[in-house]
């Protein structure tokens, strides 16, 4: 395992500001690290300015934009909706999981290219025992849909009222 020196932890602590990271992506084609993130500090317009400055020349940084924070609470909103889906996703055991993709063979597909006894037959158990793990992982990745689902209703019906 190797170890990287973080140039946000250097600049926070020359600086009386603090980094959070809302979203990085590298493009390993053009080579290049995209990031989002929310500078706190007393003086934000001081040295947080004064910060970045320094990441940007000791870092190779092309360009740096200021975004609203209106924007980047859409963004860490979404980005909070995802991680409920995923997380939906680990609770998956892996046999309802590999049920689920099973289920990408035509499950719901009208006419059915696959049905509880084409899949039971691939997983060797009972049509039964496909059939209930089969509903338990639609369970638990409804429910997270749900669950986002209702939060984003919840951010909707506060942004109205704001």
């Amino acid at each position: 395992m190797e170890q990287y020196d973080c140039p946000f932890i250097a600049a926070s602590d020359a600086h009386d500001v603090a980094f959070s990271a809302a979203h990085w992506e590298f493009d390993r084609t053009a080579d290049r690290l995209e990031t989002r993130m929310v500078v706190e500090g007393p003086d934000r317009e001081g040295w947080a300015d004064i910060a970045l400055s320094e990441l940007d020349r000791d870092n190779g940084v092309v360009s740096r934009e200021r975004v609203e924070l209106a924007e980047l609470q859409g963004f860490v909103q979404n980005v909070g909706a995802a991680m409920t889906l995923i997380e939906g996703c680990r609770d998956l055991s892996d046999r309802e999981r590999e049920t689920l993709e099973a289920v990408d063979a035509g499950y719901f597909d009208s006419p059915r290219g696959a049905t509880l006894d084409t899949l039971a037959d691939r997983f060797e158990v009972s049509k039964p025992a496909v059939s209930k793990t089969l509903r338990r992982g639609q369970a638990k990745t409804i429910s997270r849909v749900t669950e986002v689902l209702e939060s984003l209703d919840e951010e909707e019906r506060d942004g109205c009222d704001g």
